[in-house]
């Protein structure tokens, strides 16, 4: 019973870590987004790098070792 219990804490705390990663990568995505003042100046507001800046990129590219 005790391996029950102690397997429930285990998700429960790997859940949390996966939430917290997922409001990373967002706060990360609102910081790294088109020019406010123009979504067509095709820059990042956040690193002026060319919009898709290689932050994003890195977002929405595949998973290492994945295929596209």
């Amino acid at each position: 019973m005790s391996e029950n219990k102690d397997s429930g804490g285990v998700v429960a705390r790997r859940l949390a870590r996966l939430l917290d990663a997922l409001d990373a990568i967002e706060r990360v995505r609102a910081l790294h987004s088109p020019r406010a003042e123009s979504p067509w100046s095709g820059a990042c507001g956040e690193c002026t790098e060319s919009w898709p800046c290689p932050t994003i990129r890195a977002l929405d590219g595949p998973l290492s070792g994945g295929t596209a």
